[in-house]
């Protein structure tokens, strides 16, 4: 588990980029390990003396890629092993699952020619195993989706979000009006259709059509789709109420239904204190 080496040692080494090395190495020596505010920790490397020879050239711990010792032996491989200490790790696994084939870089050079002056030729090769090339070949899914995220609108009594092309914002505000959102429609099907299930349970039993603007009864699928309510801030007290309400109470046909218990309705009350 050494890297290069690079830099002066061999300044052709694929890993050099201007004249440095992409990878940072080699690494400083350090006495412990300290954790990075973006990125890898900084491991610790003993300056004990200890040197192994790759190739030509002798190094250091400066130039050992992290590994663990138990995983290399296990699996008889080249295993880096990196403890990812940010958000950028999720990013990291996937850019390794959709970044494609292996590459392998190839130098042409003339045989039996020890000063060979012109300017090397560097060709860019994709290596694809017979797995991959069947897998592609076949057209099969390079991923699955194995459910269906339905969003479910958050709004209060007229205050639904209203989208329109400058110019024309009348005609989308009298459109809105008249043109049930997914929260407007789920109180009419339980007026006119009295169910038992929460907001975000409905999705799992009725389908909402776009351009009818209503909920209809679900046919099949409904064990694959899982209904989202759009977040609301505590610091917006009514819609993060109305949000609660809406993932405990069962079949409410209205607002004031949905604020009603026992036959007594919620009211605000505001303080008139200054």
């Amino acid at each position: 588990m050494i890297h290069g080496p690079c830099r002066a040692l061999d300044p052709k080494s694929p890993c050099m980029v201007d004249g440095n090395c992409s990878k940072d190495y080699p690494k400083q020596f350090r006495n412990e390990t300290a954790l990075a505010i973006d990125g890898y920790p900084h491991y610790r490397r003993s300056d004990n003396g200890r040197t192994v020879v790759k190739g030509r050239n002798e190094v250091d711990n400066r130039w050992v890629v992290p590994y663990n010792p138990y995983l290399t032996k296990k699996y008889n491989a080249h295993i880096n092993l990196e403890a990812c200490t940010t958000v950028k790790s999720a990013k990291y696994l996937f850019k390794y699952v959709y970044k494609g084939h292996d590459s392998a870089s190839i130098e042409v050079r003339e045989a039996n020619v020890l000063n060979h002056d012109e300017v090397s030729t560097f060709m860019d090769c994709r290596y694809i195993s017979a797995p991959e090339s069947y897998w592609r070949l076949a057209e099969n899914k390079l991923h699955l989706q194995s459910h269906t995220i339905i969003r479910l609108a958050l709004h209060l009594p007229q205050n639904q979000s209203v989208f329109f092309t400058p110019g024309r914002h009348e005609a989308a505000a009298e459109a809105s009006a008249s043109r049930n959102t997914t929260l407007t429609a789920f109180f009419e099907t339980n007026a006119k259709t009295p169910t038992t299930y929460t907001y975000n349970e409905f999705p799992n039993h009725f389908v909402f059509h776009k351009n009818s603007h209503e909920w209809k009864p679900r046919k099949k699928g409904g064990h694959t789709v899982i209904g989202r309510v759009y977040s609301a801030s505590p610091k917006d007290i009514e819609r993060f109420c109305l949000r609660v309400l809406l993932h405990h109470v069962r079949g409410p046909t209205s607002y004031e239904d949905l604020k009603t218990v026992d036959g007594y309705t919620a009211v605000v009350c505001k303080s008139t204190n200054p």
